[in-house]
């Protein structure tokens, strides 16, 4: 019986080798393409987010979801689009990004890590004419916005100027930024001040 053993397992080798259609060697199924990514109409992708947007945040018939058009981004295969919503005349408007299939859906911002992430806001920032401590050509310059009558400003002013005597290479810059809304006299101090 121990010699018609290894036979046996022979046999029942070469038998589900012969079912399964291979001679010893197994092979990879072949391997398919990717499928090409498909476009979707820019209705059915603002249907299908307003579906899904409405179905995370449950919101009901009286929330009024608009949207503006979708729009190409640095990024190809993704779309970016504004969606409105508006409840009890209350609106509210967020950007998106929609991958062109409509599958994916994300909110937040997309950064190019190649550039400057600062550079236009320090293009909006105008020093000229601003009181100022320090030296003009300083490499650091620390802008400073703040209202006359802020508790906080006025404990962060006193902060970065105690500072400024161990930094002599930091000039600061000082920018009114009146919270009128708050501070009912903040803009006729920043008017005495100037």
């Amino acid at each position: 019986m121990k010699s018609k053993l290894p036979v046996i397992i022979l046999v029942g080798i070469a038998l589900v080798g012969a079912l399964r259609g291979q001679t010893g060697t197994q092979t990879a199924p072949p391997k398919q393409a990717p499928a090409a990514a498909t476009t979707t109409p820019p209705a059915v992708i603002q249907q299908k987010i307003e579906s899904y947007l409405r179905h995370l945040y449950a919101w009901g018939t009286n929330f009024k979801v608009t949207f503006g058009p979708l729009r190409a981004t640095a990024i190809s295969g993704l779309y970016q689009v504004s969606v409105g919503v508006t409840v009890e005349n209350q609106t509210d408007t967020a950007l998106f990004f929609v991958s062109k299939d409509g599958r994916y859906l994300l909110r937040g911002d997309i950064e190019d890590l190649n550039g400057d992430p600062l550079a236009e806001v320090r293009k909006q920032i105008a020093l000229a004419g601003s009181p100022s401590k320090g030296p003009v050509g300083a490499k650091v310059v620390l802008v400073e916005y703040a209202d006359f009558q802020c508790p906080s400003c006025k404990q962060l002013d006193t902060i970065l100027r105690s500072m400024l005597p161990n930094y002599p290479q930091v000039r600061l810059v000082f920018k009114d930024y009146p919270l009128v809304q708050i501070h009912p006299w903040a803009m006729t101090a920043a008017t005495a001040g100037r």
